[in-house]
């Protein structure tokens, strides 16, 4: 998970003001917020062209636009990019995506789940999960897997505050705390 600095809540909600007074789709910004960030992170060669000193403001402006242009990117998310570009806040692009889904997500009235699972979980165990939780809570949920091994077995669902945790890892702990205060 990606440091989100106070000045990321302050962006994304100004992205989110934005769009939603000019009625520009949010599903479709929030994925190409999501997918440039995303790039942003993976890709050693664009980081650089947009954070290194050693270009110029027109140079790291220009590979925005022909990054935006290729992508397809709607406008606002272009001037949006500039804009940090110009504040010096570019950095914070990964922040901003995560707070941005996050408000976005709460202004559809859908849940984000947090998923983690001992082993890899298929695209139809995925789906039966999310349709329970649907079912649960009554409102549209979206999730995010990862995976980690030291659950041993079975999932660990965050939901908003609220956390399941079904794992083997955490049985053992309960009943180790157990044991101990009957000792």
């Amino acid at each position: 998970m990606t440091t989100r600095s106070p000045a990321s809540r302050r962006y994304a909600e100004a992205l989110l003001e934005t769009a939603t007074s000019t009625g520009v789709d949010l599903e479709s910004l929030r994925q190409s917020l999501a997918d440039f960030a995303g790039n942003v992170a993976t890709s050693f060669e664009l980081r650089n062209a947009l954070l290194n000193p050693s270009f110029t403001e027109a140079e790291r402006r220009g590979v925005l636009d022909a990054l935006m242009t290729r992508a397809g990117a709607p406008e606002t998310l272009r001037r949006f990019l500039q804009l940090l570009l110009e504040k010096g806040r570019i950095a914070e692009v990964e922040g901003i995506a995560e707070v941005f889904k996050e408000l976005a997500n709460a202004r559809a009235g859908r849940l984000q789940a947090h998923v983690t699972a001992a082993v890899t979980l298929d695209a139809a165990t995925q789906e039966e999960l999310r349709r329970a939780l649907e079912k649960r809570t009554g409102r549209s949920v979206e999730i995010t897997v990862d995976v980690d091994p030291s659950l041993i077995a079975g999932l660990r669902t965050q939901l908003g505050s609220i956390v399941y945790d079904g794992s083997v890892r955490a049985h053992l702990e309960r009943l180790k705390a157990a044991i101990v205060t009957r000792a």
